[in-house]
């Protein structure tokens, strides 16, 4: 009796992995294409590279508070608010497309169009909170 438990009990669990793993492989096609704007391994720097780096200079004057306090570097009083400022905003338009800034707790700084994840998402019937809280893991 005890073994046939058992083989219930690992056959629900090969269930949940196996429906984990078909909810990662569609959220993952859901952020296609994503890309990787700053690799975490700069750690403490992202915020200071994306303040600095060519690109995103002038989406819609979006941060550019924030952005004067970030290039002043990590010594800044108001780095770490500066840059949660940011990423309380993330959304921001290139050619009428809205992207989303996301970054990892792997520390990646990512984008990706987000209507169009959330579209893909709403197609699987998968609710929108599961994914946020998977790019969060």
């Amino acid at each position: 009796m005890e073994h046939h438990t058992q083989d219930k009990r690992e056959k629900r669990k090969g269930n949940n992995i196996m429906i984990y793993f078909e909810k990662e492989k569609i959220f993952m096609e859901a952020i296609e294409p994503m890309t990787i704007v700053i690799a975490g391994q700069h750690g403490i720097y992202v915020p200071y590279i994306f303040a600095t780096r060519p690109g995103f200079e002038d989406l819609n004057n979006q941060w550019q508070e924030q952005k004067e306090i970030l290039k002043k570097g990590v010594d800044n009083k108001y780095y770490w608010k500066a840059w949660q400022e940011v990423l309380d905003r993330p959304y921001f338009y290139l050619r009428k497309v809205k992207y989303v800034l996301h970054q990892t707790n792997g520390a990646d700084l990512i984008t990706f169009q987000v209507d169009k994840a959330l579209d893909y998402l709403a197609k699987h019937s998968i609710p929108e909170y599961e994914f946020w809280e998977w790019l969060d893991q």
